[in-house]
């Protein structure tokens, strides 16, 4: 069996004053499994030096590219990583709220559970207004996609590209 590479897609928009922290730590991570990987920057719509600052680290690091998306937003961003990404198992994360150790540990499950979804759940909600939205979002794709998981919009998520 030939191992995997994984590819993790990380759509930016606006986050210079973290995302080299951020990408060093995930980098570090990944570089952990021991599996082939690659890093997909996906500057989306920046007003900041988000996209200079993710070009810097496409040259310090072989495993790092940049792609930008031509529109802006989260799911613009996530579509072009998954169109321009090399792996057989895809992962996408938020730079704002994903821990290097919950990417790996992520990453890992999908590994070793070839042709499976696997996402983080959340386990802190913003008050009860966002709970409740949550809540509905989550029974409405429940029914609609015939989902059997709560939390549809926890990051990260990792799937083989077959899916």
């Amino acid at each position: 069996m030939t191992r995997p590479q994984v590819s993790l897609l990380l759509p930016v928009h606006n986050q210079a004053d973290h995302l080299e922290r951020v990408v060093s730590e995930y980098h570090h991570a990944m570089a952990q499994i021991e599996y082939p990987f690659e890093i997909l920057l996906i500057p989306n719509g920046c007003t900041d030096n988000s996209e200079e600052r993710c070009r810097r680290l496409a040259a310090d690091f072989d495993a790092i590219r940049v792609v930008s998306s031509a529109r802006a937003g989260w799911g613009a961003a996530v579509k072009t990583g998954i169109r321009e990404s090399m792996g057989s198992i895809l992962c996408y994360a938020n730079l704002a709220r994903t821990r290097a150790q919950d990417l790996s540990l992520i990453v890992l499950y999908a590994i070793a559970n070839p042709g499976t979804v696997i996402k983080a759940n959340r386990k802190i909600r913003e008050g009860l207004h966002r709970w409740v939205g949550s809540f509905l979002y989550n029974i409405q794709c429940r029914m609609l996609f015939d989902l059997y998981c709560w939390d549809v919009n926890g990051t990260p998520k990792a799937f083989p590209r077959s899916r």
